[in-house]
């Protein structure tokens, strides 16, 4: 791709897009990196502002769904539009865009979409979501979530445990333990350096005094089946409920909660 001629404007989403339409069209012409026209290109950038738009105006499909059926990652996709348009790149960087609601909540509940370094291969965290640098986690402000006392329950894995203590205090809490999921089974494949792993990290932050409800403690090891891609177990958001009257708000959401508020669902 050297001396490749880049695209300053993003393309607009045409009047009448269709989805199967735009991944029967991909579909055809996607064979080898050398395949990546102009062409292709920008009906690839279409098709992600057109399923990024808010309200689902093209029912229930989603960039992920597009990126399974032609057959590519999303993190690949990503790589090919940021080398034809770098206006991209900016775009995924403007952490100061992200709004967080309105609103005080006595709990937090996070899964930060952790950076990791092995974008691109099958069953990496970008190749199901898009996934923050350490600086763009840490500039959240969640100062105005909360009054003086307040609790953050947030996910780490094995390798961002330093980050998960940096970011505990990035974000004004004070770390103070962790529960553990013990999945039912490993994950398995190129995800493995020294382990194949079984197991994620609970941290439990506090603002402030924020004691948990008498009674309500329970062990800090969770024995729970393994679900899609980073989907925590269902049982955790019983057992906050269990420990704190709330209200609660959960970042990086997958799903609404009668009850919760959700902000950045992934």
């Amino acid at each position: 791709m050297k001396g490749l001629v880049t695209i300053e404007q993003l393309p607009d989403v045409p009047p009448g897009w269709n989805y199967q339409q735009s991944v029967a069209k991909v579909k055809q012409v996607i064979y080898k990196w050398k395949n990546l026209t102009l062409e292709l290109a920008t009906e690839l950038c279409i098709a992600r502002e057109a399923l990024s738009r808010p309200g689902r105006p093209y029912g229930r499909h989603t960039w992920k769904q597009y990126c399974e059926e032609i057959g590519v990652n999303q993190e690949t996709v990503r790589l090919w539009l940021e080398r034809w348009f770098p206006e991209l790149t900016s775009k995924n960087l403007e952490v100061s865009s992200l709004s967080l609601p309105v609103g005080k909540y006595q709990v937090i509940y996070a899964d930060p979409p952790w950076q990791y370094d092995n974008a691109g291969l099958k069953g990496s965290a970008e190749s199901h979501y898009p996934t923050m640098s350490m600086e763009e986690l840490c500039q959240l402000n969640l100062n105005d979530l909360t009054g003086d006392d307040a609790v953050l329950f947030m996910w780490v894995t094995s390798p961002f445990l330093q980050e998960g203590l940096q970011l505990c205090q990035a974000w004004g809490f004070e770390y103070k333990t962790t529960f553990v999921w013990i999945k039912d089974k490993a994950t398995y494949g190129k995800l493995g350096f020294y382990n194949y792993g079984q197991h994620e990290f609970l941290f439990a932050a506090t603002k402030g005094s924020c004691l948990p409800q008498p009674g309500s403690l329970e062990p800090s090891v969770l024995f729970a089946p393994k679900r899609e891609h980073s989907e925590k177990p269902e049982a955790v958001y019983e057992l906050i409920e269990q420990m704190y009257p709330g209200p609660y708000i959960e970042l990086f959401a997958r799903r609404i909660r009668p009850n919760w508020a959700t902000w950045g669902t992934l």
